[in-house]
């Protein structure tokens, strides 16, 4: 230990940074129940940490007849639990509503590619994971519009009505717009069908867009 290093940071090296101008918002609706259910007041913020196999919560709440309220919580991780997908990616989530067994959570990324992999295996232990929305923050674009744009050729004549049926129809805004139930009565199909439908979609306009597809 040299004169300058504190006592107790032995060998301290400066930590490592980089630029992160993707994100992402997600809407995923998880395999089973999480100790959130547990909530029955409005969920007005999240904070969640994960430590020592166990998942700890920290939850704002609209207290009945009063002001907010901050409630904590800690369970053992389960393995459908979205969060630690994002933690696998070295993405930390942002869990921006929890409403009736679905997450809407925005992350950071330092690619494209990142956020692919991530919708994969999210897709993998979740029920039903939407790409809502993917942004570059360096150009201020929507990304998936632009591959919208340019690169709808890869889908078939069915994903790619029911894409561009989902886009004009606000789905993919977290403000609101169509659901998904309105939207496969439109198509006179049931909801899983669109479901899987958008699904595809989705993974043919990501994986064109991580490999370079053309952007006007």
């Amino acid at each position: 230990m040299t004169d300058a290093e504190p006592s107790g940071c032995v060998n301290r090296r400066p930590p490592v940074s980089e630029e992160r101008t993707i994100q992402a918002v997600l809407e995923i609706r998880r395999g089973g129940p999480c100790s959130l259910d547990a909530f029955a007041d409005d969920i007005r913020a999240v904070d969640v940490r994960f430590h020592g196999g166990k998942c700890h919560c920290e939850v704002t709440v609209d207290a009945c007849g009063g002001g907010p309220v901050t409630k904590h919580c800690s369970s053992r991780i389960c393995n459908y639990c979205p969060g630690i997908v994002f933690s696998a990616h070295e993405c930390i989530p942002r869990f921006d509503r929890c409403t009736d067994g679905s997450f809407v959570i925005r992350t950071f990324a330092p690619d494209t590619a990142t956020i692919a992999d991530l919708v994969d295996d999210l897709r993998a232990s979740c029920r039903h994971v939407r790409l809502v929305r993917l942004t570059d923050g360096d150009g201020d674009a929507n990304l998936l519009e632009d591959v919208l744009e340019v690169d709808v050729s890869v889908l078939t004549g069915k994903q790619r009505a029911a894409f561009e049926r989902a886009v004009e129809a606000d789905y993919y805004e977290p403000t609101g717009g169509k659901t998904l139930v309105e939207l496969a009565e439109e198509f006179d199909i049931s909801k899983s069908a669109l479901s899987q439908r958008l699904s595809r979609a989705e993974a043919k306009l990501m994986r064109q867009l991580v490999d370079g597809g053309g952007r006007c």
